[in-house]
């Protein structure tokens, strides 16, 4: 197997970075921002139990990466007239279910089916479900058109999806908050199709909708989490990269940990069954079992025996085969969630960890 991800240990100061979680927006459809409208549609904040399927095209979603994990969702009023907040001042609407997944989509904008878990592709995630309780002004009103209103409160989600590429399709199922119903706004746009229906169970015979304008919230495509372990010279290692994971070709792709025990030995703990939090030579294990790990660097930058050292890791050396027992990872599948964490030595008895760093595999 030829190895996707490739680097070499050398330290490449100006490039490394330490992954940051890159927060971003995407608004659907990308014109909404300056455009106003005649319209408007209840059926996503309806009194009664409503579903709503809207794919989006790519062509749209040109601002959100490869990789990025979405992590919330707002909507707005129109302002064909004057609408205003929704719920209100001093008032709430409590929705007993109110289901949200995202996926790819089985079938393109304009193809979407009528039966509704046809158009679900393979990676659906429940982003979020269960009650939802909206209480006050979580949608400003009081624009009217050409004006338009800002984007209401962040509905966010208990577990993030990771974009794949292609249409993107948001199903929504709820069953109604019983009161009243909030109406938002809809801007068209040629690489958008929404089906709906009346139900919060129904399969079924969906039928057109109204494109219901809304921003997408992320973060990455590269994140990094968990709290590195303090060295013996009172700093926390950090884990970063260069270049980017291709499941398609070498890219140059380099894992580096800075703050390492100069002239001291070090691995990289790596894994695609996600995050964890777990005792670990006296510190956090933060990538969940199984557990891959590499074979050992040392690190010859740094001056012994301060904290100034890099450890880098060349991917090729265990891109294929198997290394601690374990089964590798997918790193040839573009979406693959890939967790990294480097553990070496510090001085006797004392371990090394840094923190941990979240990649997904490009195409």
């Amino acid at each position: 197997m030829t190895a996707p991800l490739r680097c070499a240990s050398f330290r490449v100061p100006s490039l490394l970075a330490a992954a940051p979680a890159l927060a971003g927006e995407v608004i659907v459809p990308n014109r909404a921002p300056t455009t106003a409208v005649n319209g408007g549609y209840t059926t996503v904040m309806h009194a009664q139990a409503r579903s709503y399927q809207l794919v989006v095209g790519p062509e749209e979603l040109g601002a959100l990466p490869v990789g990025a994990r979405i992590t919330g969702i707002h909507w707005r009023r129109p302002t064909w007239i004057v609408y205003t907040d929704w719920p209100g001042t001093g008032t709430s609407y409590t929705f007993s279910a109110f289901d949200v997944s995202l996926s790819t989509s089985n079938n393109p904008v304009g193809s979407l089916s009528t039966t509704y878990t046809d158009n679900i592709g393979p990676d659906v995630v429940q982003v979020r479900g269960g009650p939802l309780t909206l209480s006050g002004p979580v949608f400003p009103g009081g624009a009217l058109t050409p004006a338009v209103n800002p984007l209401g409160d962040t509905l966010p989600f208990t577990t993030p999806y990771v974009y794949k590429g292609g249409p993107l399709l948001l199903t929504i199922r709820h069953t109604g908050n019983g009161i009243n119903s909030g109406t938002l706004d809809t801007v068209s746009s040629p690489y958008y199709q929404a089906i709906g229906v009346s139900s919060y169970t129904q399969a079924s015979n969906w039928y057109n909708q109204g494109l219901i304008t809304m921003k997408l919230v992320f973060e990455g495509p590269a994140v990094t989490y968990c709290t590195a372990k303090t060295n013996s010279c009172g700093g926390a290692p950090s884990i970063g990269a260069a270049g980017s994971p291709s499941a398609t070709a070498s890219s140059g792709f380099v894992i580096s940990s800075q703050g390492a025990k100069a002239g001291k030995a070090g691995l990289l703990l790596y894994g695609d069954s996600g995050r964890a939090t777990l005792p670990f030579s006296g510190g956090t294990l933060c990538v969940a079992p199984p557990v891959r790990r590499t074979t050992a660097v040392v690190d010859t930058q740094g001056t012994p025996p301060a904290c100034d050292g890099v450890l880098s890791i060349d991917m090729n050396a265990f891109a294929s085969g198997q290394l601690g027992g374990n089964p590798q990872p997918s790193l040839t599948v573009a979406g693959t969630v890939i967790d990294c964490q480097f553990w070496g030595r510090d001085t006797p008895g004392n371990a090394l960890l840094s923190d941990a760093a979240e990649y997904v595999v490009q195409p």
